[in-house]
């Protein structure tokens, strides 16, 4: 198995184009990735119907890895909570597939170089104020000091984005897995 300079430049390139969008979730960026991915597994079935050879035993490879993973897991996290329907692998702390379970940690590293407290009056700091307590900044009839905590990023942005970047990971390790198998049987199959 072979790696040209180009691949490993496109290896590269999603890599830290797919870290700086986890440091940088957001639900745009989490449908800008769902989007890559959708268009990859269209072109992956464009090539495995079209293309000969290889390059058909690597689409075939990765469209059916991606496509098992992403079937596993739209229907093993859907719950059906107060009318709608969520789905718990979403969720840092909720979900049960080992890759879920391997972006707890990258997300608790991440939400606490980016987490912040805020005020009623929009000010931001790092932790919280002297005089201040955590509580509903919106709704205070108290009259204490208060700030309210926000999580950058959100946890459905992080995983919808960590999710997307499973699914090219693992379709391309299926590509990859496919064309060893095809070649090494092309190789050793009698004459």
């Amino acid at each position: 198995m072979q790696f040209s300079l180009k691949e490993f430049l496109l290896l590269v390139g999603f890599a830290s184009a797919g870290m700086a969008s986890l440091l940088y979730a957001s639900p745009a960026v989490g449908a800008v990735w769902q989007l890559l991915v959708a268009a990859l597994v269209f072109a992956a079935a464009a090539r495995a119907w079209l293309l000969p050879g290889p390059r058909r035993v690597y689409a075939v490879g990765f469209l059916a890895v991606a496509v098992a993973y992403t079937a596993v897991l739209y229907s093993y996290g859907n719950e059906v909570s107060n009318g709608y329907r969520s789905n718990y692998e979403y969720n840092p702390g909720g979900g049960k597939m080992p890759t879920n379970k391997l972006m707890q940690q990258p997300h608790t590293w991440v939400a606490a170089s980016r987490s912040y407290f805020v005020d009623i009056d929009g000010k931001r700091y790092p932790q919280v104020p002297p005089g201040h307590t955590i509580g509903d900044i919106y709704n205070n009839s108290t009259g204490q000091k208060l700030v309210a905590y926000h999580v950058l990023p959100e946890a459905e942005s992080f995983m919808t984005v960590a999710h997307c970047l499973w699914t090219l990971l693992l379709g391309y390790v299926g590509g990859k897995y496919a064309v060893w198998v095809y070649t090494r049987n092309k190789n050793t199959a009698p004459e």
